[in-house]
């Protein structure tokens, strides 16, 4: 696997990275929401969107979202 262990040492690495859950749900809404994911039902049940797609979509990007999961 020489060609893997280049590209590891090549690549640009995050090490630094904490998790937001330790599920799909949770993992998911941290990564668009940058919260904790404690507050995936809060903003669940009052329907927010996260602002970031929010500011996207006013200046006209449109969203595909592929998963092999339920999100």
């Amino acid at each position: 696997m020489p060609n893997l262990s280049q590209l590891g040492r090549d690549s640009f690495r995050l090490t630094k990275h904490f998790s937001t859950g330790n599920e799909t749900r949770f993992g998911i809404f941290g990564l668009c929401y940058g919260l904790p994911g404690n507050y995936w039902v809060r903003a669940l049940k009052q329907k927010i969107s996260p602002p970031w797609f929010d500011l996207l979509a006013s200046n006209g990007y449109e969203f595909k979202i592929l998963s092999c999961t339920d999100l």
